[in-house]
């Protein structure tokens, strides 16, 4: 449920068109559907696909039962929607479209052959950002959440607006 396809974009004169995960890109039309969506000039394609087989907790619970099992077929899921997500982007990019792909910030998802190679083909660059720099606080204290980011984007914009966005340190932060 990312916040760049916020309704705010919609009001401001975007046209966004969101897949989800009951529009999930795992189903061909909706596959067929996308490309045809980003074959067109001014497109900005931004991706946050299901991060939980890739999360650091995840693989703390890894000993449950059951778990392995869970972690495959959330694998599985990813690599279908990857392998999609590098073909949506390979039609987008024809067009100049500019890509943004938002994963958690130390998820293992990064470090994946298919993840790299997306960034490799589609020339993203990673830039990080911490949730308390941008203001993401606790719905139960109103404390600032750390929440690591990764972004990867092919544009230069984009990339300079998200650097700096880093954890101010506990100083900044209240008690």
């Amino acid at each position: 449920n990312s916040r760049f396809s916020h309704s705010k974009w919609v009001e401001a004169g975007c046209e966004v068109v969101r897949y989800t995960e009951e529009r999930g890109l795992t189903d061909n039309k909706n596959v067929e559907n996308a490309i045809r969506d980003v074959s067109e000039h001014n497109v900005m394609i931004v991706i946050a696909v299901p991060c939980t087989g890739g999360s650091q907790i995840q693989r703390l619970n890894d000993w449950r039962i059951g778990a392995k099992k869970r972690m495959r077929n959330h694998r599985k899921k990813f690599m279908a929607l990857m392998n999609n997500i590098i073909a949506i982007c390979k039609e987008g990019k024809k067009f100049g479209a500019r890509i943004i792909l938002e994963g958690p910030g130390h998820g293992s998802y990064w470090n994946d052959p298919i993840v790299q190679k997306c960034m490799l083909e589609h020339e993203l660059v990673p830039v990080f950002v911490d949730g308390c720099a941008v203001g993401l606080k606790s719905v139960k204290n109103g404390l600032p959440i750390l929440k690591p980011w990764t972004f990867a984007t092919n544009d230069v914009h984009i990339w300079g607006a998200l650097q700096n966005w880093r954890c101010p340190g506990k100083a900044a932060h209240p008690k």
